[in-house]
């Protein structure tokens, strides 16, 4: 297991592995040096690819993780998005989601091997909300986006063959607070 750091203001991406006996972290390798400021950074469930955003230039960009080096090696990019912000991958490690701060939508592609292999399309998220936190059920069915600017949380199952994602009811009221972070439990529901 690995985590990646980005410590704010740098453009720099370290890698650590995660010690199986006292879960104490090791750097492995040098530091990344990245293009522009991340946003996030997600690593896939396999911790072979790691997806980052990058708001300021509009693109997300993937690398591959050499698990024994902690080398990252530059995969693929998207380019020409608005403002990605929060990413998500699906725990079965095909579909990358992900929010952009610069339009009312939450975007979706299929991925292999760290390679975005088609877009799935757009969900259009209620006027007025631009970028939304992201996370998923534990079945992986379940996609959950707190809409910035609104209190609302989108629920949205995924279609497992397509990555589709379809909305299920209208969005729910967090109490009119917009949220920083969000996690759930096993049973789905806000902890």
């Amino acid at each position: 297991r690995h985590v990646c750091v980005c410590y704010s203001g740098s453009n720099t991406l370290q890698i650590y592995s995660i010690s199986h006996q006292d879960r104490t972290l090791s750097a492995v390798g040098p530091p990344h040096s990245l293009p522009d400021a991340p946003a996030k950074i997600v690593l896939d469930p396999l911790g072979n690819h790691v997806f980052i955003s990058y708001p300021m230039g509009n693109m997300l960009e993937s690398y591959s993780v050499n698990s024994n080096t902690g080398e990252l090696r530059f995969t693929a990019t998207i380019g020409t998005l608005a403002q990605p912000d929060s990413i998500a991958i699906d725990p079965t490690g095909q579909f990358l989601y992900l929010s952009a701060n610069g339009a009312s939508r939450l975007l979706g592609y299929r991925i292999n091997n760290g390679q975005f292999t088609a877009p799935l399309g757009n969900l259009t998220t209620p006027e007025g909300t631009t970028g939304a936190l992201l996370s998923f059920s534990r079945r992986a069915d379940t996609l959950y986006a707190v809409l910035h600017g609104s209190g609302l949380v989108l629920t949205c199952t995924i279609d497992a063959t397509t990555g589709l994602l379809t909305p299920v009811g209208l969005p729910d009221s967090t109490g009119g607070a917009d949220r920083k972070s969000t996690r759930l439990n096993s049973s789905h529901s806000e902890i």
